[in-house]
């Protein structure tokens, strides 16, 4: 979880809320679909709710290792609704360039990247998720939703800004030296912004 820094979304002009059924889950994914649901509820990145003028179907993604990961399908309810902020998605080519001359490397790995960004109260309710167990809030970022790549990127770049051997594209992360003494300097100031994020 990150702290100092939530997500506001702005709706456009006239807007009306849309409200969606959950779609049914097959059968041989409703329990990891349900454990997933519990498990982002205990965390406290979904809460149960009642009511809700918007609310999104979730499509689960089988993960590599058999689990879900639950995404919201957005493109029907909030993506046309809201004004998306633009912030450029540095390319393969600037990131390579970047780290040019580098002698040693690590990659990393921000897990869960959008999960760790909170969101403002005001909209929360935007977000809400219409699972086969009920409908929730979200309180985090939602994996499906058409301006998260632009916010996490903005707010990465900005807390690595000016970082040397450092290069961020999404949830990856570079980290070169042109020495073995630079490469573990570079680590270190990571690990230092990285901490300071929550």
């Amino acid at each position: 979880e990150i702290n100092n820094y939530e997500v506001k979304l702005e709706l456009k002009s006239d807007v009306t809320p849309k409200f969606c059924r959950a779609r049914p889950v097959p059968f041989a994914l409703k329990d990891r679909v349900e454990f997933e649901i519990d498990r982002l509820e205990k965390e406290g990145i979904i809460e149960r709710v009642e009511t809700s003028e918007w609310a999104t179907p979730v499509v689960p993604v089988v993960k590599g290792d058999g689990s879900i990961r639950l995404c919201a399908d957005y493109s029907i309810t909030v993506n046309p609704s809201i004004l998306v902020q633009q912030h450029p998605l540095p390319r393969l080519e600037e990131i390579f360039s970047s780290l040019s001359g580098g002698k040693e490397f690590s990659k990393l790995d921000f897990k869960h990247a959008y999960l760790q960004l909170k969101v403002h109260e005001d909209s929360q309710n935007l977000l809400t998720i219409n699972t086969t167990k009920g409908l929730y809030k979200c309180k985090r970022l939602m994996y499906g939703l058409n301006a998260a790549p632009a916010i996490w990127q903005r707010y990465i770049d900005g807390l690595f800004h000016g970082m040397g051997g450092i290069k961020v594209f999404m949830d990856d992360v570079r980290v070169t030296g042109s020495s073995e003494l630079a490469h573990l300097r570079h680590l270190e100031n990571f690990s230092r912004n990285a901490k300071s994020m929550g």
